[in-house]
């Protein structure tokens, strides 16, 4: 334990030094004075000397090379960014130096034999494991697929503005986004980490330069959730607990939106759940430790295999290159981390691989971070609730500081808790209107809930509660316009896993205790659960919402303007509240290069300063519908359309002249 204390304090201390973060510095003297004063069980060998035997004994196996050799690379890759921002090299060497780290765990765990399946662990998988698993993601992404389009959803800004730099990860220069190519570890959009348009790069070349084929990737990991639910709960409970679990995320409206939206946070919800899984691997793989320490070769972690900490770790360092919400994972493992060491399951090599697996895989990410602190800390504080401004956003102007701060905490677990209990999501990406889960799955949940703390002292329990739990709290309760969805989806694969732990329970009992002529009846109860929860969600997303579907005006705009874009010059009247610099616009209509106007007046002469002939088309807001009629004036003949959302909305005018179409433009018309 003081080990680990000093590997914490060691990276604290870094990690201080590195951003000159006081709290760092701190956290590192603390984990020091803890490892120093730490009262722990009396053992036939300290710390130094299991230190001692543990580095003379590994220091002569390949494996350790290897790794080593790994942490090289990514020093390597981190130093190659920072001195050529530009340059592909780097990403090059991060790359091979990840493949070292899984190719360390190879070496080293070809040579552990196989163990016999442990207590409180699942059989292997069977061919009908592998059926469900691929059946679960068939049915996930089917429903992630169908009638997508840029309209359902509608485009969203921050689409649009992760899709430029996608096009300029693929394209480079030559795309017009910016004269130098994408680097790999660097920050851009609100601070989010670039290498995730790489991604999107590698969909937009498979799938088409638009912004279906920009959602398909999130369609993919969003459909891949399905079965590493699946996963985790045949792992945990069962495989009734993995099926329910596996629909219930599959056909779940709320995570088939998230599935559609070309942004990274379903990548990192994916993410969230691979990490969990390569802890229930684990706790799975890894024997206990001896109570008297007589067993070095149990001691040094000889008998078990290493790949699910290194896996675990990777994944926690990837995931720092996606969405801030990957920044949770952090917080589950280390709960995860000290129970597997409180029930002997974690050794010293385990814990010092998944710590270098971390740092390996987000060295360059972090050394890019030391020459630019606030890309890594300002999103922290611009969500941070808990401020003289968040009590009174969310009391009231004359909520006073501290004073009023438990009613502050008092609305935003309120708010979080409506989230679980029937409540919409008030971000801008989805309708508040809309319960975030079904009646059926909120019922699973919550009976879920009561089975799961029952039995909270098991591993698997206690990580569901530990992953829903942080996720509530620091996805949630300290962030600012709760329940914000973006934010709790790496949180929600949680819930669905307690609802199959519901299901697991039932079929547990059915299985025990009912009669074989009254299984049948069961069996039909749970189609009908799985149809109920089908049709509610399918519903939800593919009637009512896309019966409201907010947002249309923008991305309705600019499928015009693209259209017209070779045979009109293309101007827009959205002043005070849109601009062409709009996500939507600059990615959809990127062609048609249109042009803000801010005044009519401000139309140069065509003919003059239009050799090529182009036709005039002007899309305006409502509010500026009436300056339209000036335009109109001015180039008589044309085509006015109006364009009306689902409800009857008004949400723009456009006028189209010349070129094609109704009217001309010549001289006169023009002032």
């Amino acid at each position: 334990m003081r080990l680990i204390l000093f590997f914490l304090a060691f990276g604290a201390g870094l990690y201080g030094v590195l951003t000159g973060s006081v709290l760092g510095l701190g956290l590192a003297a603390l984990c020091t004075l803890l490892a120093v004063g730490a009262r722990l069980p009396t053992r036939p060998e300290d710390d130094a000397d299991r230190l001692t035997r543990l580095v003379t004994s590994i220091w002569t196996q390949p494996w350790v090379w290897v790794l080593a050799l790994a942490m090289v690379g990514s020093g390597v890759a981190g130093v190659l960014a920072k001195a050529y921002p530009y340059g592909a090299a780097s990403g090059v060497v991060w790359l091979a130096s990840l493949g070292l780290v899984g190719l360390a765990a190879w070496l080293h765990d070809r040579g552990v034999p196989p163990l016999s399946t442990l207590p409180d662990t699942a059989p292997p998988w069977l061919r009908m494991d592998w059926a469900l698993a691929l059946a679960l993601f068939v049915v996930a992404l089917a429903l992630r697929l169908y009638r997508l389009s840029d309209t359902l959803p509608a485009m969203h800004g921050d689409e649009g503005e992760m899709g430029m730099l996608a096009l300029l990860a693929l394209h480079g220069p030559a795309s017009g986004v910016s004269p130098n190519r994408l680097p790999f570890f660097s920050t851009a959009f609100l601070d989010h980490p670039t290498l995730f348009h790489y991604f999107q790069a590698g969909a937009l070349w498979l799938f088409g330069e638009n912004l279906s084929g920009l959602r398909t990737l999130s369609a993919l990991f969003g459909a891949l959730c399905a079965p590493w639910a699946y996963a985790l709960g045949r792992q945990g409970w069962g495989r009734a607990a993995g099926v329910a679990a596996g629909w219930l995320i599959a056909v779940s409206h709320l995570h088939i939106h998230y599935s559609r939206i070309a942004l990274n946070n379903i990548e990192t919800a994916w993410l969230a759940m691979v990490m969990v899984l390569f802890f229930f691997c684990a706790w799975a793989t890894t024997p206990p430790r001896t109570g008297n320490g007589a067993d070095a070769a149990a001691e040094t972690g000889a008998t078990a295999p290493l790949w699910p900490y290194v896996g675990a770790g990777l994944v926690m360092g990837l995931s720092q290159y996606f969405y801030y919400g990957s920044r949770l994972l952090p917080f589950i493992a280390a709960p995860l981390l000290l129970y597997l060491w409180r029930a002997g399951r974690i050794r010293l090599k385990h814990f010092a691989l998944f710590v270098l697996a971390t740092m390996v895989a987000v060295f360059p990410l972090a050394l890019s971070y030391t020459e630019n602190l606030p890309s890594l800390i300002n999103r922290t504080r611009g969500v941070n609730v808990f401020t003289p401004a968040g009590l009174a956003h969310v009391v009231g102007p004359d909520a006073v500081w501290p004073r009023d701060l438990p009613l502050l905490v008092w609305a935003q677990v309120k708010a979080n808790l409506d989230f679980l209990a029937g409540e919409g999501d008030h971000s801008s990406f989805y309708l508040a209107d809309l319960p975030a889960f079904d009646a059926i799955t909120l019922l699973l949940f919550w009976l879920g809930l009561g089975l799961t703390v029952a039995r909270v002292r098991r591993f698997h329990e206690s990580s569901l509660l530990v992953w829903l739990g942080l996720g509530v709290l620091l996805a949630g309760v300290v962030t600012v316009d709760p329940p914000y969805g973006p934010r709790l989806l790496v949180m929600i694969a949680a819930v669905f896993l307690i609802g199959g732990v519901t299901i697991q329970r039932a079929y547990d009992f059915v299985a025990r205790y009912l009669p074989q002529p009254y299984r049948r009846r069961v069996w039909f109860a749970a189609i009908a659960l799985a149809a109920g929860t089908l049709y509610l969600n399918s519903r939800t997303y593919f009637v009512t919402y896309a019966g409201q579907m907010p947002n249309l005006g923008p991305i309705t705009m600019a499928h015009e303007m693209a259209a017209a874009g070779a045979t009109h010059r293309v101007y827009l009247m959205g002043a005070p509240r849109m601009y062409t610099s709009l996500g939507v616009l600059r990615f959809v209509a990127r062609d048609a290069a249109p042009q803000d106007l801010f005044h009519v007046d401000e139309l140069a002469p065509l003919r003059q300063d239009n050799p090529n002939g182009l036709g005039l088309l002007v899309v305006a807001i409502p509010e500026r519908a009436a300056e339209l009629a000036v335009i109109e004036q001015r180039f008589p003949g044309g085509l006015r359309s109006e364009r009306y959302d689902p409800l009857g909305r008004l949400l723009y005018v456009s006028y189209r002249v010349g070129r094609g179409g109704s009217g001309d433009i010549d001289s006169d018309h023009v002032e």
